[in-house]
């Protein structure tokens, strides 16, 4: 059976800075990772499943393998996100843009710090973290 990723991650206006922000990162980064491991990654936004958006993401981080949250720009949806997922004790990954701080209460966890520096990107650096 196929391994499931969902990934939290502020989605923002199709065609504005964070929709941009949140496809390079998902597609510079957590796509050819997860395409490496045979997982099968997606946002809420790419499923045009019928129904509640609270009730699918509910789903999916409960039920699917693991989450990856990419805390960037410190969207609080991000964040609630991301407590649902440690408070039912589910395996996350956690990206931030290099420059972005770390809020206080995550600090003690391990964060993946990125760029989008053409070598870095070309190499798979942060893939492969």
């Amino acid at each position: 059976m196929e391994k499931k990723c969902f990934v939290i991650s502020p989605i923002g206006d199709e065609g504005g800075p964070i929709r941009e922000h949140a496809d390079d990162v998902f597609e510079c980064i957590i796509a050819p990772a997860m395409k490496q491991l045979g997982v099968r990654a997606y946002r809420a936004d790419h499923t045009a499943q019928l129904g509640k958006i609270s009730e699918q993401m509910f789903g999916s981080i409960l039920s699917d393998d693991f989450c990856i949250a990419i805390l960037t720009g410190h969207n609080p949806n991000v964040f609630y996100e991301l407590a649902v997922a440690q408070c039912a004790a589910r395996p996350v990954i956690i990206l931030i843009e290099k420059g972005n701080p770390i809020p206080f209460d995550i600090r003690d966890l391990r964060v993946v710090e990125y760029d989008f520096k053409p070598r870095a990107i070309r190499d798979n650096l942060y893939a492969n973290k």
